[in-house]
């Protein structure tokens, strides 16, 4: 195997390290008409930061019996970053919020809550739609 294609084959491998492990992508395409739409809807786990993965939070998980996944709770929970056309959107638990373009590319790339994330930006204009605040 000569360089160039070693290294087209380990910047291939390497790609499919970077994707986010939470972002599961489905297209769902609809008729209407005689035009077809598509709809990209990318379902994201959105979830705090994790606790450092050291020896001892390893054993803690072993005996007492923890998933991977946390279960659903306020600060974990399933989303959707959906796209349509050239509108995007960001839904969770029946509740969505038009969004940028940039926010929709970001949150998928970091699901993660914490200071200044476009995810926790989300999470509280989520917050305030359900709440019946809404920005203008």
């Amino acid at each position: 195997m000569n360089r160039r294609k070693f290294m087209k084959t380990a910047t291939a491998g390497a790609s499919l390290l970077v994707l986010p492990s939470g972002a599961i992508a489905s297209v769902n395409e609809l008729l209407v008409g005689a035009e077809r739409l598509c709809v990209k809807i990318t379902r994201i786990r959105i979830g705090q930061l994790p606790f450092e993965e050291s020896a001892l939070q390893k054993r803690l998980d072993y005996l007492l019996g923890h998933d991977e996944v946390p279960p659903d709770d306020k600060n974990n929970y399933w989303a959707e970053a959906i796209e349509d056309g050239d509108k995007f959107y960001y839904r969770v638990n029946g509740t969505t919020a038009e969004i940028t373009e940039a926010e929709f590319g970001k949150v998928i790339l970091n699901p993660r809550l914490y200071y200044f994330s476009t995810a926790l930006k989300l999470h509280y204009r989520i917050k305030r739609a359900t709440e019946g605040i809404y920005d203008d």
